[in-house]
């Protein structure tokens, strides 16, 4: 017998099937999907089963009985079931990348293994020590002679060359220790043995024992037994009296055990969402591949729909992916389906330590779990028998993957339902163009619910404020009267309000008010973020950081330094002077970086410990407080403004979506929204809620400027630590792609991107626009093949993003 595997080694020259031979003890225990352990040149690596053969092609293999044998399994279980193997094949193709990096995708990183050489000298060879020089007899005489790992080696150092000789001399060998970084956790339990229990005489011991006996095969954690009243003193007694086994068993961490989740019932559907259920029913009952656009009003009822398909999933043996685009929005959805369908949940995200995140998938993959919660990711779940894929909010960038393997969710659940032969929901009140007019032309099924769920609450008036005629209260701090008023009023009112700003950080930059000079990031082409809290200036992009200095740096003139733009943490201090009243909470990256922050941040501001909330883009979705009748936006045109062809329609999707946050319940809602472009179409569709004329409008300008939907796009990043290096490379692409690209094509650049420079790295880009999906593969993939390689001598690093979502 015999296995094809993909070696864990995530280069190109690689990236192919090997063959192994399985030894005959483990032909009964090898299968697809499992890890095994095999012999790759001089090292020993972790390699995927592919697929398994009985016998080979004989004109494939001269010489069968050369090929090496694996050497142990990694896992007794699957870890890649057969569709998602497939689909990594799939992947590797459609995203240019290696097949390695598809699988790793998968997979929750505590199953990632980590390789340490281990160096020795070799039996087989006579070894002269006094050859060696004084470095490497000392490391030998150091570890025993039992050898040494090579990464504790300078990789520029005359030791390491010298080592590399003598291993290629053969003087020297190498071996892989294998390590992986799951840890199990454990804890102390009990198990029943049969005894005559008239031994017994305390009460609580034979109460304790007669519980454990029902379930005799059982293992009983002592916070199980605590929370029956056993404590900890009468379960060791029956230990000590030789009644129980006790022993360390492996538990399922649970990052959600502290929420105290009442089970719920299902609420009636309206109208309109009955029709939208018995639709989307009746293609899982009939396992029909179909996607469903939902756009439906915020506050329309999306997410009662969504449980009530994934309950009619459940009552058919089937299982459920629910997707959700951010954690921020992850506690409020994970409580509410865990409310519903309790045992059954699992929950996937990257706020998960690596532990519980593998716990997570384990449910699923051991088929305990039935329902999976997660950001983009959790996509690859590893259900066997999906009934319904739901993407919420599916317009959300953050459904697309930024580095290696750049995946879109939405892709990868349509090929899972193509395989499983089921529906998918995409839901959203402010749906991507290419959606909406997907659905239009009939490519996906349109479905809509156009009032909100809650028949006592409407959609919130909103109202703009011209901040080029209305005075804020001070120029720099965008509060306007109007503002401070409507917030003043709802706080008097005992009402709750959310303040948006899609700025963190205290103010955007400084600036000397003597020579204009402002302190630009020292690794990065972009200006420092002024920290109050940290008396410090940061770069958003590498993290750099500095203290702020009162003298400029530039013309040395003392205490010149002036605080320009407003972000969040200014923002909430200002208010906070200006309506002492207010209880003010604050919603960023800066605030939400412990975990459990953005849960915590919920549940004060849900049980009223505060009553304004004010933050970034975490604060525009996915919120139903019933008391929040006040939302205001500080600045509608942070987003407006940048260079990118998707800007209005970002723009457009950030201002309903939040706005949507207010009177969600039976108390009439109020939106101000401030800005410096009252006129801009995206900003008046937001007031007059009509997407269907922002939709008309937007897809006039894509048109003309052969834009998505109309064009498909791909974005190349050349990246190098010289400029002159990295413009060299990208006219070299230019040219070859100029050469290649059939007609109906563009081809634009090369130029610099927004951020020209990031991390020490100069970057250029191409964008080309298209008409066929696959038009381009072939180049992509050439470009891809050639500069992997050049990466290890050069170090030029070309990103390659196939129909991004932002040019950023």
């Amino acid at each position: 017998m015999f296995v094809e595997v993909i070696v864990d080694i995530n280069h190109k020259q690689v990236d192919q099937l090997f063959t192994y031979r399985v030894p005959k003890f483990l032909e009964q225990q090898v299968t697809v999907g499992q890890r095994v352990i095999i012999p790759f040149g001089r090292q020993t690596k972790v390699g995927y089963v592919i697929r398994c053969v009985e016998r080979l092609d004989d004109a494939q293999f001269n010489d069968p009985s050369k090929i090496k044998s694996i050497q142990a399994l990694m896992d007794y279980e699957q870890v890649l079931t057969n569709e998602l193997i497939e689909l990594s094949r799939w992947m590797a193709d459609t995203y240019i990348t290696t097949r390695i990096g598809a699988i790793e995708s998968m997979l929750p990183s505590a199953l990632k293994v980590k390789y340490e050489r281990l160096i020795f000298m070799n039996p087989e060879h006579e070894v002269q020590m006094n050859l060696f020089s004084d470095a490497l007899k000392d490391k030998f005489n150091a570890s025993g002679h039992s050898g040494f790992k090579l990464s504790s080696i300078p990789l520029d150092s005359q030791l390491f060359k010298e080592i590399q000789q003598l291993l290629d001399e053969g003087v020297l060998i190498q071996e892989s220790d294998i390590a992986q970084s799951l840890n199990k956790k454990k804890s102390l339990s009990v198990q029943y043995i049969e005894q005559n229990i008239e031994r017994l005489k305390g009460q609580k011991q034979i109460e304790c024992y007669e519980l454990i006996k029902s379930r005799p095969f059982d293992w009983w954690t002592y916070s199980d037994l605590k929370s029956h009243g056993f404590s900890r003193s009468v379960v060791k007694g029956l230990v000590d009296k030789q009644f129980l086994e006790e022993g360390y068993v492996e538990v399922a961490r649970d990052p959600f055990a502290h929420m105290d989740v009442l089970p719920t019932e299902k609420k009636q559907l309206n109208g309109e969402q009955q029709i939208v259920f018995d639709r989307i029913s009746n293609d899982i009952v009939e396992s029909k591949q179909q996607v469903h656009l939902l756009h439906g009003v915020t506050g329309s009822g999306k997410t009662e729909v969504y449980l009530n398909l994934i309950e009619q999933a459940l009552s058919l043996g089937k299982e459920a992916i629910m997707l959700v685009p951010e954690i921020s929005l992850t506690p409020q959805m994970v409580e509410r389906v865990k409310a519903r369908f309790q045992d059954d949940v699992a929950v996937l995200h990257s706020a998960l330590s690596a532990g519980e995140k593998y716990d997570e998938w384990s449910k699923i993959n051991k088929g305990i779990a039935k329902v999976s919660v997660g950001a983009r990711s959790s996509i690859f779940a590893p259900f066997k028998e999906l009934g319904i894929i739901i993407m919420d909010e599916e317009h959300e960038s953050t459904y697309k993957q930024q580095d290696h393997p750049r995946y879109a969710a939405l892709d990868i659940a349509i090929e899972r339902s193509k395989y499983h032969d089921i529906p998918i929901v995409l839901g959203s009140a402010t749906p991507r163009l290419e959606t909406y007019v997907r659905a239009e032309h009939d490519v996906y099924t349109l479905n809509t619910l156009t009032t909100r769920a809650n028949q006592q609450a409407t959609l919130p008036d909103i109202h703009l404020i011209d901040l080029t005629k209305e005075f804020t209260v001070d120029p720099q701090m965008l509060f306007t009267n109007p503002l401070l008023n409507s917030i003043k009023e709802t706080l008097q009112k005992g009402e709750q309000c959310v303040l948006f700003l899609n700025r963190r950080g205290y103010s955007t930059h400084i600036t000397c008010n003597e020579c204009g000079h402002v302190p630009h990031c020292k690794h990065c082409d972009i200006s420092l973020t002024y920290h109050h809290h940290s008396q410090s200036l940061k770069c958003h992009y590498c993290n750099y950081e500095e203290k702020k200095s009162h003298q400029c740096l530039s013309c040395h003139a003392q205490n010149s330094m002036e605080l320009i733009g407003v972000g969040t943490e200014r923002a909430a201090e200002t208010l906070g002077e200006l309506i002492p009243e207010a209880k003010i909470v604050r919603m960023d990256n800066d605030t939400t970086r412990k975990k459990g922050a953005h849960e915590r941040i919920f549940n004060q501001f849900g049980q009223g410990e505060y009553n304004v909330l004010i933050g970034t883009q975490m604060v525009a979705k996915g919120l139903d407080f019933p008391n929040v009748t006040f939302v205001g936006v500080l600045n509608a045109d942070t987003q407006l403004n940048l260079p990118d062809f998707r800007a209005s329609e970002h723009t457009f999707q950030l201002l309903t979506q939040v706005s949507g946050r207010a009177g969600r319940a039976d108390k009439a809602g109020q939106v101000y929204i401030q800005t410096f472009n009252p006129t801009h179409y995206a900003i008046k569709h937001v007031v007059s809620k009509d997407y269907l004329a922002f939709y008309q409008e937007e897809m006039a300008y894509r048109k003309m400027a052969k834009y998505p939907p109309y064009f498909y796009m791909t974005l190349i990043v050349i990246e190098h630590d010289d400029m002159d290096v990295t413009l060299q490379h990208a006219h070299y692409i230019y040219q070859y792609i100029d050469q290649q690209m059939n007609k109906g094509c563009y081809l634009l650049g090369p130029t610099p991107s927004p951020v020209s420079k990031v991390k020490d790295k100069y970057r250029y880009q191409l964008l080309i626009k298209y008409k066929q999906q696959n038009q381009m593969n072939h180049i992509l993939y050439q470009i891809d093949q050639q500069y992997r390689s050049l990466y290890q001598t050069d170090r030029i690093a070309v990103h390659i993003y196939i129909n991004p979502d932002h040019f950023m």
